[in-house]
């Protein structure tokens, strides 16, 4: 009678924790496709509008920004005039989106999304690896910031400041570039008012010695932005 009664406990127990598992898998499933919808809802948009909204609160709260990585690809005029001094913007993207999109697999983007900077303070920002491609950074501010790697191609800086006061300018990419004084160069240097020499090159031709930016004694200090 005992083994009987325990079989049947035990017969329960493997019900309810098959009933249980099956609950988690499909709100598992649940959460799966939610995830996929707000995925697939970013790449229609092309950039990440919570991400934006998460910097838009940290400034609104006078909070530190760090919004390393993130996707602003085709964001608009959202971040424009906006103070991000000091801010953590490694890695981020604010690419704008050409007329002409090339198709990528998985990825649907809206062409023709410009990314306008306009006015932007990134003065003493962590903008390490950042790509401004095709961005408006008209009378931008990037004095202090650390520019290493920074992708500027096709980006128009007409109006920028702070450029000579960057950290790491030697390292960052200039290719078909619009320099702070509404030049479009030819050549492969342009001088700020300050004397300071940038390199124009892309990506295709970079490389390290004297085909880079820099100036007589160059910084090889990094910024690093912190809490």
């Amino acid at each position: 009678m005992a083994v009987i009664i325990h079989a049947h406990v035990v017969l329960v127990k493997n019900l309810k924790n098959a009933v249980a598992d099956v609950s988690r898998k499909e709100k598992a499933m649940k959460y799966f496709i939610k995830i996929i919808v707000l995925c697939s809802s970013w790449q229609l948009n092309a950039y990440n509008a919570q991400q934006v909204a998460m910097v838009q609160q940290a400034m609104q709260a006078n909070e530190f920004v760090n919004a390393a990585r993130c996707d602003f690809r085709g964001l608009g005029s959202v971040l424009s005039g906006v103070n991000l001094s000091g801010a953590q913007l490694a890695g981020a993207v604010f690419d704008a989106i050409p007329a002409t999109v090339d198709p990528q697999p998985g990825l649907m983007q809206i062409a023709n999304q410009n990314s306008d900077l306009t006015n932007t303070n990134f003065s003493n920002a962590t903008l390490v690896a950042t790509s401004f491609k095709g961005a408006t950074l008209k009378g931008a501010n990037f004095a202090g910031a650390d520019i290493c790697y920074v992708d500027f191609t096709g980006a128009d800086l007409t109006g920028a400041v702070g450029l000579d006061k960057a950290i790491n300018a030697r390292l960052a990419l200039f290719c078909n570039t619009t320099m702070p004084d509404g030049t479009l160069p030819t050549g492969s240097t342009w001088t700020d008012s300050s004397g300071k020499i940038f390199y124009m090159r892309c990506a295709s031709t970079q490389s390290s010695g004297s085909n880079v930016s820099t100036n007589s004694t160059p910084s090889t200090n990094a910024a690093a932005s912190t809490a």
